[in-house]
């Protein structure tokens, strides 16, 4: 059995909207529900990258509030992935 289509690619830019930015317990909650995915998750701030189902590679972003990160997403289900950690964004932003 072949696959027949690629793995695409997505991405989208998140801001961070939380007060404290994306500290140990956001980082945390985000690598869990990174985990629950099969594609590869990347978040990017100006130089550095960080893998999204690592917590202290999402710290090693230094990512504060009014950051602008690109996430990038390739895989089987890359853009359900997307789609879960724009909104894990959003339901930050709202906690404000």
């Amino acid at each position: 059995m072949t696959q027949e289509t690629a793995d695409k690619t997505y991405s989208a830019e998140i801001i961070v909207q939380d007060r404290r930015g994306l500290h140990l317990r956001c980082a945390s909650e985000l690598a869990r529900l990174a985990c629950s995915f099969s594609s590869a998750l990347h978040l990017t701030n100006g130089k550095r990258t960080a893998d999204v189902k690592s917590m202290l590679g999402l710290i090693t972003l230094a990512a504060v509030r009014g950051s602008h990160l690109q996430l990038t997403a390739q895989g089987n289900d890359a853009a359900e992935a997307v789609s879960a950690v724009c909104n894990y964004f959003t339901q930050l932003g709202k906690e404000i």
